[in-house]
Formats: C-alpha cells, sequence, structure tokens
C-alpha cells in the first residue's frame, strides 16, 4: 500500500497564485492532474498500489504563518476544503473512480481547539473535528465550493480517514483519541507519523504490536505507519 502525499506548502509558497488567502483550489486540482499524468492513474482509476492520498500534512502549521496574520483555525481549515474541493474536481475532469483509494489530512498532536469550539483544547482531534464542520458548512471559512457540496460530503463520507502524528506513547494516544472518537465514528482512523521519540527498542515494538492488533479488530483505529526509517540529518538535535 503507498500513501502519496502533496506538498503542503504550497498553501503558502504559491509561487503560481493558485493559493491565494488559503483557497487551494487551483493549486490542488492542477497537482492531482498533474499526478494523473505521471502514473498515478491506471485508464480510468487509481493505480492499485495507492491505498490513501494525503491531501495536507500538518496544515495547523498554517496557523501560524505570516499569511495567515492570526486568524487561526481559520487558514488550515480554509486550505482543507479548498484542497478537497479541487481534488474532487480533478479527478471528476479526469474520469477517474476513486476505488479503494481513500483520503486524508494528518494533523499534529498538538493541543488545540477546533474551528467550531466542539473540541477544546485536546491533542489531534480538533482537527477530525474541523473537517466534520467544515463539510457541513464551507461558509464557516468563507469558502464558496466550485464543485458540488454533495459529492464533497459523499465523498467525505465513504472515503475520509482521519489521520494524526504523534510522538507520544500508544496508551497515551489511544485514550486521547477513544474517549471522544464516538462522535467521528464510523469514519476509521490512523496514525501518519508514530515517532516514538526517545523510546526504547522494547518499548516500541511492545506499541506496534499493540496497535497492530487493535488494527485488526473491529475498532475504528485502522493503523500506523512508521516514523521514520532513516535519521533526517536536516532537522538537527
Amino acid at each position: 500500500n503507498v500513501m502519496p502525499g502533496f506538498h503542503s506548502e504550497m498553501a503558502i509558497e504559491d509561487h503560481s497564485n493558485k493559493c491565494i488567502d488559503f483557497d487551494c483550489f487551483e493549486a490542488w486540482k492542477d497537482a492531482t492532474l498533474a499526478g494523473f499524468k505521471q502514473g498515478f492513474s491506471q485508464e480510468d482509476e487509481w493505480h492499485p498500489a495507492v491505498s490513501t492520498l494525503v491531501l495536507m500534512n500538518e496544515p495547523d502549521f498554517l496557523d501560524v504563518s505570516p499569511k495567515c496574520n492570526e486568524r487561526g483555525a481559520w487558514c488550515r481549515v480554509r486550505a482543507m476544503i479548498s484542497a478537497l474541493d479541487g481534488f474532487l474536481a480533478a479527478e471528476k475532469q479526469a474520469g477517474i473512480k476513486p476505488g479503494r483509494t481513500r483520503l486524508t489530512a494528518t494533523w499534529s498532536f498538538a493541543m488545540r481547539t477546533s474551528i467550531d469550539g466542539v473540541i477544546k483544547e485536546m491533542p489531534g482531534v480538533w482537527g477530525f473535528q474541523d473537517m466534520v464542520a467544515v463539510v457541513a458548512n464551507p461558509s464557516i471559512v468563507n469558502y464558496t465550493v466550485r464543485s458540488n457540496l454533495t459529492d464533497i460530503q459523499a465523498a467525505f463520507n465513504s472515503r475520509w480517514i482521519h489521520g494524526l502524528n504523534t510522538q507520544s506513547p500508544w496508551k497515551f494516544v489511544n485514550e486521547m483519541v477513544s474517549k471522544v472518537y464516538d462522535q467521528f465514528a464510523p469514519v476509521p482512523w490512523f496514525i501518519g507519523e508514530y515517532g516514538a521519540n526517545g523510546k526504547t527498542g522494547e518499548a516500541i515494538l511492545d506499541d506496534l504490536r499493540k496497535m497492530d492488533l487493535q488494527a485488526d479488530s473491529a475498532d475504528p483505529f485502522k493503523g500506523v505507519a512508521f516514523f521514520q526509517f532513516q535519521t533526517a540529518h536536516e532537522k538537527g538535535g
């Protein structure tokens, strides 16, 4: 299973003026169409190896961008709904069937509040609620859907998988997510980056075994991607 991701910083770099004021419809539509030309599709479907597309990775970093002008959650949520809109428009234009390919955004595990205040100062899950809120009502970020809101809502209900990144131990992550997850079911969730910062090999192995066991059950948790297999020397520290 391959989980390709879009370059999230298109939302702030915007060299082509296709993501003005966090309206990223054109940028994500063009990137998706380019991906089809580069082999991400086969005939009228996604390449069978593509299981999930990460539309943005930790879009909450947009909250602190100078372009955001201290508008906080508004920036990350507007970027996400417009990216989803552009992506679906590209699929439709190219005639690509969704097949088994799921969609996600992987949020950080920072303590934040969702855009609608339903989730208050909790790690990670505020991003899940951000998406629930804006898919139900894009006007909360002054966004007008270009394609079709009904199609966006249908794609969210049938294809979305909530995602988060974390360095925290599995026991803590599971407790934080599970205690509020009933409101997000039946949409599943996963960990896009399990960092295990500072943990021993034995503790990491124990976490991975427990996560694998839970993912094989009827629980909405569906799995984890390990972060990472090589040292990122450019990060320092």
